[in-house]
């Protein structure tokens, strides 16, 4: 829903594969397994592969049919469930996309293996523990490949293109959110939640980050009539930041990883969310919305930028007159 007008897009929901390898090798940070001298890459179903850059980890660059591999020094390892991939990195991919793949090696002993991110970053780790519960985690460190003799790699359930290319913008259809998987992470996150659900707070996700800065202490001051009270999600634990979402009535704030934690929103929360004119068509945090049954509204600005790698660094202003009217239409 951007500035009052809704756009909705029907795609058709993939099935899902879960795969064993024999003699693979991963990266921690990339979704792409080599065997010998060929290169599988999980694609998004239904977008076309030519827009997308999946470099990351060892794939350092690729074209359709041919790629560049990093071969860095090996470690063996002689089975596990991979949960690294593009993103592991980022909270929304990380949670949307890959945490939830263990529902479907539930019946699997195999150790997990994740990158170290998940280690290193406290929020990532509670939420593994949360859904692994006692199984046997193996940490992949960046700088090494890991061979695995069987591997076993699940289709990420949600997923949208990790990365652009150069020119190309997000479309409505390239984000496909699985509803059941956002009600698996639910019930599996929601119990280490002891919030009161009588507490209604307006919540205003503010950045310390300089990445995409902005005019957040004007626009601040506009919300702050309205009742809203300032939280930092980086400064939160995975609880704190689950209560503080289950507790809400209303959420403002910047588009970014923050928004991921609609997850965990009690159905009806109204929210209010700005983003760049140019990213109108990234459904990600609309879909979650979705699946919540929350209410999320958009505003944007104009940055006379397309490119998606510039775009998350721009710096903007937004317009404060805009921000009342949405939070007021939101009152209504």
């Amino acid at each position: 829903m951007i500035h009052g007008r809704q756009q909705t897009e029907r795609i058709a929901l993939p099935g899902l594969a879960r795969y064993e390898f024999s003699d693979a090798r991963v990266s921690a940070a990339s979704s792409s397994i080599r065997l010998g001298s060929r290169l599988i890459v999980e694609r998004v179903p239904g977008v076309d592969a030519s827009r997308c850059n999946f470099a990351a980890g060892h794939l350092l660059a690729h074209g359709l049919r041919t790629a560049i591999v990093a071969a860095g020094p090996e470690q063996h390892i002689g089975s596990g469930v991979f949960l690294g991939g593009n993103g592991s990195f980022n909270y929304y991919h990380w949670l949307v996309e890959v945490l939830p793949k263990l529902e479907f090696v539930a019946g699997d002993d195999r150790p997990i293996l994740v990158s170290d991110d998940v280690d290193r970053i406290p929020t990532f780790r509670e939420a593994l523990m949360r859904v692994a519960g006692g199984r046997e985690i193996v940490f992949l460190r960046h700088d090494l490949t890991y061979r695995v003799s069987r591997l076993i790699y699940v289709e990420s359930p949600s997923i949208c293109p990790f990365n652009l290319r150069s020119g190309e913008e997000f479309r409505v259809a390239d984000f496909i959110t699985r509803v059941s998987s956002i009600e698996f992470l639910r019930r599996h996150l929601l119990g280490y939640s002891q919030a009161p659900l009588s507490l209604r707070r307006r919540l205003f996700l503010a950045r310390k980050s300089l990445r995409r800065d902005y005019n957040q202490d004007e626009i601040f001051a506009v919300c702050q009539r309205y009742g809203f009270e300032k939280i930092y999600m980086e400064d939160m634990s995975l609880r704190e930041q689950i209560e503080a979402m289950g507790s809400a009535e209303f959420i403002a704030g910047p588009t970014g990883a923050a928004w991921t934690n609609l997850i965990f929103v009690e159905r009806g929360t109204r929210c209010l969310c700005w983003m760049a004119e140019e990213q109108r068509g990234f459904a990600a945090y609309s879909n979650l919305a979705r699946a919540v049954g929350a209410d999320l509204r958009y505003l944007t600005y104009s940055t006379g930028v397309s490119d998606s790698e510039r775009l998350y660094f721009m710096n903007y202003r937004l317009d404060p007159a805009e921000v009342e009217r949405g939070l007021q239409e939101l009152s209504r």
